[in-house]
């Protein structure tokens, strides 16, 4: 695998469909004006006949017709596990004399099935299968090559690495903290020897470099947050001052903004966090300075997940979300919270109560079990979670962003030989292919978006120095061009 970009080919490729009556024969007969005319031999329609033993609404599936290529395909492939051994197809052409599937066995020899007098007749469609169409006049032919496409792997599943990729470039440390800056992994690590910052711009293949930073002698590593336009870092050093760096190298203190107790999450153009007052009570806060607010005595002051921004059509400005975490009082709590540019607020709830819940926004695969066509959805993934010595291996989706969560379905699970963990960094990076081919040549490369679960903390609170990948199998499919 080369960078997370998928090759080869995987089921038919989709091409333009040219529905317009014409007609053809196999010597490329053309009209007075020089395009292909296919009246006599042309598909008008095409589906598989109702056969729910082998799989419900068969029938409804939907088949590409390309006239000029000659080709007969579902886009969207049925699911894993498919028999397509003997499936009897519907079909409408042209009125003809010939129509004919020519079925190829595995020593070389063709079956032929005539559409005509057999319509019903149950076609193989595990080898190769052409239809031969005649013209009603008889001085035009046809070949069309068919397809079914099956699913090699479920689409709905978030297939991960089988093993850990290479590890973290650091293998001993008390803390660490990865995120993403400048579309590049940034990873912050306190170890013997001091704070270490290592970056890197392919984390696929295990590529980090030490960068040379200025970190002072103090550092809170648990509260190093990006911008979510991701051209800036933010760190508390140990008294609680902000210090920000634009070029992951020079740390400075940003004036007047002190004494805070945490980082709650980056929001356009700065962050937001919390103080602590002498009473044990805490207080929101923001750089840039804003006016302090009262925290709900249920709001998180430790543990929550990082933050996502999300974009809503019902909501003017964009909302910072987070989930999880520890109460001042010290109590666990499952909800998710949101800031919508003036104030923090529980929207949501559904996951249980724990923290160090790692959550991104990703994308999820539904199949629609009637057409059986496979749609992409945003959601917001949410991963691990400590509660007491019980550390979560479960993941959670919510697809309204936070506002209910749920377990997710079987194929979005871990690995049963995956790690359960907390605290754990969850990062999306898309690898780009370069150039997307122009649709008048076929895609061999694309992009596809990765989850990236970096580092945490196992059921015996050890730091783990290695992260995974992962990717909804629908993303890794062959895009249709």
């Amino acid at each position: 695998m080369k960078k997370a970009i998928y090759k080869g080919f995987y089921g038919a490729c989709a091409a333009v469909l040219l529905l317009a009556a014409g007609a053809c024969n196999s010597s490329e007969n053309y009209g007075q004006e020089g395009t292909a005319d296919y009246s006599g031999t042309a598909v008008k329609s095409f589906s598989l006949k109702e056969n729910d033993q082998v799989l419900n609404n068969i029938d409804s599936v939907f088949f590409s017709i390309d006239l000029v290529n000659g080709m007969i395909f579902n886009a969207d492939s049925l699911p894993v596990g498919t028999d397509i051994s003997a499936l009897a197809v519907t079909m409408q052409t042209d009125a003809c004399t010939e129509c004919k599937f020519h079925m190829t066995s595995v020593h070389g020899t063709d079956t032929v099935v005539d559409y005509l007098t057999s319509p019903d007749e149950k076609l193989n469609f595990e080898k190769p299968v052409s239809l031969y169409i005649k013209s009603y006049n008889g001085s035009y032919e046809r070949t069309y090559t068919l397809k079914v496409n099956v699913h090699t792997q479920s689409a709905d599943s978030l297939q991960w690495s089988d093993a850990a990729l290479p590890p973290m470039p650091v293998s001993t440390a008390s803390e660490m903290r990865t995120v993403k800056f400048h579309d590049t992994a940034y990873t912050l690590a306190a170890t013997s020897a001091g704070y270490e910052l290592y970056r890197s711009t392919d984390v696929f293949n295990g590529r980090w470099e030490k960068v040379a930073a200025n970190l002072p002698a103090d550092l809170n590593v648990s509260t190093l947050t990006a911008s979510h336009d991701g051209d800036t870092l933010y760190i508390l050093d140990g008294s609680g001052n902000l210090l920000s760096s634009t070029d992951g190298v020079d740390f400075a203190p940003v004036a007047g903004i002190g004494g805070w107790e945490n980082i709650t999450a980056a929001y356009p153009p700065g962050v937001l966090g919390l103080k602590r007052n002498a009473d044990g009570s805490y207080v929101h806060v923001a750089y840039p300075a804003a006016a302090e607010r009262a925290a709900s005595a249920d709001f998180p002051v430790s543990g929550f997940s990082q933050s996502v921004l999300s974009s809503t059509e019902w909501a003017v400005k964009p909302q910072v979300l987070v989930a999880g975490g520890r109460a001042a009082s010290g109590a666990l709590t499952g909800s998710t919270w949101a800031y919508d540019g003036s104030r923090w607020a529980k929207v949501g709830a559904g996951l249980p109560a724990a923290e160090g819940y790692a959550v991104c926004r990703y994308t999820i695969a539904h199949t629609d079990t009637l057409s059986w066509v496979t749609t992409m959805k945003p959601a917001l993934v949410a991963v691990g979670g400590r509660n007491g010595a019980d550390v979560s291996g479960k993941v959670y989706v919510s697809r309204d962003m936070g506002m209910t969560w749920g377990l997710g379905d079987v194929p979005v699970q871990l690995p049963k030989d995956f790690p359960a963990l907390s605290g754990a960094d969850l990062l999306v990076f898309e690898y780009e292919a370069g150039a997307r081919p122009k649709a008048i040549r076929p895609i061999t490369e694309w992009d596809v978006p990765c989850l990236f679960l970096f580092g945490g903390r196992d059921k015996d609170s050890r730091l783990q120095f290695f992260y995974r990948v992962g990717a909804i199998n629908a993303l890794r499919f062959k895009p249709l061009q």
